[in-house]
């Protein structure tokens, strides 16, 4: 370690060797952000851009193959690794994201999806029985 005193590691802008504290470590939660509302454009070469500037930083571990492959990959596309990377991880998150908000029905699907909303659910034995039961939040411990 002492070979390492006053160098720094390039990628992460922070003295070589040093570990990241988590934020179990750190006692810090980071929240998701929500990204529902955000207008994301492309540009003609394919670029992805959402007009703020970029403050945050996702760092990865490959494989050589792995970083073979997507370099590769890269390069067929034109592009360097980072926009690369970027568009390829906004893509599939936004193909993600639409499986989970869209549902895209003809007129007989929505019908019959209407109609499985509207009827009333069927008798569940199993679940009134855990229902009629005191839970254990409205027990009063024992001392």
């Amino acid at each position: 370690m002492a070979e390492q005193r006053g160098k720094t590691d390039p990628d992460r802008g922070r003295p070589a060797g040093k570990p990241v504290a988590s934020s179990a470590q750190t006692g810090r939660h980071i929240a998701p952000r929500d990204c529902s509302n955000k207008t994301i454009r492309v540009s003609a070469d394919g670029k992805w851009t959402s007009g703020e500037r970029k403050t945050s930083r996702l760092t990865a571990r490959l494989t050589p193959d792995q970083d073979a492959i997507i370099r590769h990959a890269a390069e067929l596309t034109g592009t360097d690794i980072t926009n690369f990377t970027i568009t390829t991880l906004l893509a599939r998150a936004a193909d993600i994201l639409a499986d989970r908000r869209l549902f895209i029905l003809d007129d007989a699907a929505w019908t019959e999806f209407n109609a499985m909303l509207d009827a009333p659910a069927s008798p569940k034995p199993r679940l009134e029985k855990l229902f009629s039961e005191p839970s254990v939040f409205d027990t009063t411990p024992e001392r």
